[in-house]
């Protein structure tokens, strides 16, 4: 049997088969368990909006202020029962919008906190809630969905979506056909992580 000395010399060795494999114990955990653990990883949650047309609503603003990217892991949507709507709800989320009545009216999220919950670090974003009728302008579609009216939390796995710095995304929620007061909050999972 062959064998790998430690470089630092403190006489550890990895064992090397006949078969010229080398015997490791590795723990593997994700990008978004390692940011957790950092402290690099955030929850924004709107707190529930209630609208009370079937017009689209932009529903959350946000924005990365700060110099290193945000990833975003996980968009989640909390419905409740529709009063007088039927069918199906739709959903957008833009990219790059620079305007609208949800920037100018200035209303925090209800939620923007570290999953860490030993963590003082903070994020530099700008997140807002939105209200029935405000909206979000210039940016472009980056995705977009029908969701089943009934109540109940849809998660969607983003694909790990980017924020470079200055970013934006808006999310905009048009409810069911004859909806005349519906409850929603919106989610994002953030995490802070460079490969460097």
């Amino acid at each position: 049997m062959s064998v790998i000395e430690n470089g630092a010399g403190d006489g550890k060795k990895a064992k090397v088969d006949q078969d010229n494999r080398l015997h490791t114990h590795a723990i593997t955990e994700t990008a978004n368990e390692e940011a957790s653990g950092n402290g690099d990883a955030y929850n924004v949650n709107t707190g529930t909006i209630t609208l009370t047309t079937a017009n689209e609503t932009t529903c959350l603003y946000f924005k990365n202020n700060q110099a290193a990217a945000i990833h975003v892991t996980t968009i989640g949507f909390l419905i409740g029962n529709s009063t007088g709507g039927s069918g199906d709800m739709d959903l957008r989320i833009d990219k790059g919008s620079n305007g609208g009545t949800i920037i100018s009216n200035e209303s925090a999220v209800s939620v923007l906190q570290n999953k860490n919950v030993n963590s003082s670090k903070t994020i530099d974003v700008t997140a807002y809630k939105g209200v029935e009728g405000d909206n979000c302008t210039g940016g472009t579609a980056l995705y977009r969905t029908l969701l089943a009216g009934a109540a109940r939390p849809y998660l969607i796995a983003s694909g790990n979506v980017v924020i470079e710095a200055g970013g934006t995304i808006c999310v905009k929620v048009t409810p069911q056909t004859g909806n005349t007061s519906m409850g929603i909050q919106i989610f994002l999972g953030i995490i802070e992580y460079n490969l460097t």
